[in-house]
């Protein structure tokens, strides 16, 4: 069985039985919207990551920013961005995300980052 052949619902209720206590599982105990209701109805969360590079095997993420977005209104009071402590340098992609080395030793840990999106 596919992963698409799997209702949403089910492949949660996986998920949530081996989540430890923490985010993840406060976020999985939350229960889907219908599938019928309306997008301008539901309340979004817009993420952003910032990389090392498009490789995931071999980059690391440097920060995650979020934004809320409520029906339809993107809500900046409550946009967060959490840099992130990688053990790699920046190198190049510096001149995408602007982070610097330093911006990346001051980071927090991804867990934290985690932690915060969800």
């Amino acid at each position: 069985m596919g992963w698409f052949s799997k209702s949403p619902n089910a492949m949660r209720e996986k998920a949530l039985r081996g989540a430890p206590a923490g985010p993840l599982r406060d976020y999985l105990s939350v229960p889907l919207p219908d599938p019928s209701t309306p997008l301008d109805e539901l309340p979004l969360l817009a993420v952003d990551l910032e990389t090392t590079g498009l490789d995931p095997t071999r980059d690391h993420v440097l920060s995650v920013g979020f934004v809320p977005v409520d029906g339809g209104e993107i809500v900046l009071s409550g946009a967060r961005r959490v840099i992130v402590a990688a053990d790699a340098e920046v190198g190049q992609s510096a001149t995408v995300h602007g982070l610097t080395d330093d911006d990346i030793a001051a980071g927090a840990a991804l867990v934290v980052a985690i932690e915060a999106v969800l």
